[in-house]
């Protein structure tokens, strides 16, 4: 149920209609909870298949596994922070953001590092 329900905001996010998650803070917080629970369940890691088209008419299938794809999500999540960041900083000079917003795990520990 929790995936039909990502995919539904995804599709409906896509096609430009404004969501409840776009505007109300209990219910982005509730359906992260959501979330959250669901992952919960998954305490090990498992293989997967990824099956795409890259954009072609042919299948590609590439060998993933569940961990490497919720690693995938918070690299790119965290991108998105960054882009977030770009524009806030354009917009709204005057909000301080936190450094290390919108930064990846690994440049935070290299910049500490080095």
């Amino acid at each position: 149920m929790l995936f039909v329900r990502c995919i539904t905001v995804l599709l409906v996010s896509t096609l430009g209609i404004l969501l409840n998650f776009e505007v109300d803070k209990d219910f982005t917080v509730g359906l992260l909870e959501e979330i959250k629970e669901k992952l919960s369940v998954f305490t090990s890691d498992r293989p997967l298949i990824l099956r795409t088209r890259f954009g072609g008419d042919e299948p590609v299938e590439v060998a993933s596994s569940f961990y490497r794809e919720l690693t995938y999500l918070i690299e790119h999540t965290i991108h998105h922070l960054a882009i977030i960041k770009i524009g806030l900083n354009e917009v709204y000079p005057e909000i301080i953001i936190p450094k290390n917003f919108g930064v990846a795990h690994s440049t935070i520990r290299y910049r500490v590092e080095n």
